[in-house]
């Protein structure tokens, strides 16, 4: 990723209004000339079944859940690209902390900027919090915006 002397800024967005909120306060409040945002998307596949599904099924979930992700890449990348915000966009299947966390390393990241979905502590034990994993796994510097 050849960005000169700038800064990179992981903009890590799913489709939640959480996420929404991140961008939008990143926009206004930390995107600096020195920036080159890469803006990341890591999509799961929603369903864990209980038996072996068949292959038509998994083909279905798999191109509905990449349309999906498409969707959600677009809407980020028009924002950014109405900002005249720099960005790179990359993007997998697969858990999204992991990822996130994965390409700011790779990247050498000065700084990752996420929403949250701002789960009470009993929840986020039980279901897992991707900005708590990020928060605990990630080499530079997290901001979680909250509501």
């Amino acid at each position: 990723m050849a960005t000169g002397n700038k800064k990179i800024i992981v903009l890590a967005v799913d489709d939640s209004v959480h996420s929404m909120r991140a961008v939008k306060h990143y926009l206004k409040v930390v995107h600096q000339p020195d920036c080159h945002v890469l803006l990341t998307h890591s999509a799961e596949i929603p369903y864990q079944p209980v038996q072996p599904l068949r292959e038509e099924v998994v083909k279905d979930i798999v191109e509905h859940t990449a349309k999906a992700a498409q969707a959600v890449e677009e809407k980020y990348a028009k924002m950014l690209d109405d900002a005249k915000v720099p960005y790179e966009l990359r993007s997998e299947f697969g858990h999204p902390g992991e990822y996130i966390c994965k390409v700011a390393k790779e990247v050498s990241a000065a700084m990752i900027v996420m929403g949250t979905r701002g789960m009470g502590v009993l929840r986020r034990t039980i279901m897992g919090s991707v900005s708590d994993y990020v928060l605990h796994h990630s080499h530079c510097a997290v901001l979680v915006v909250r509501e």
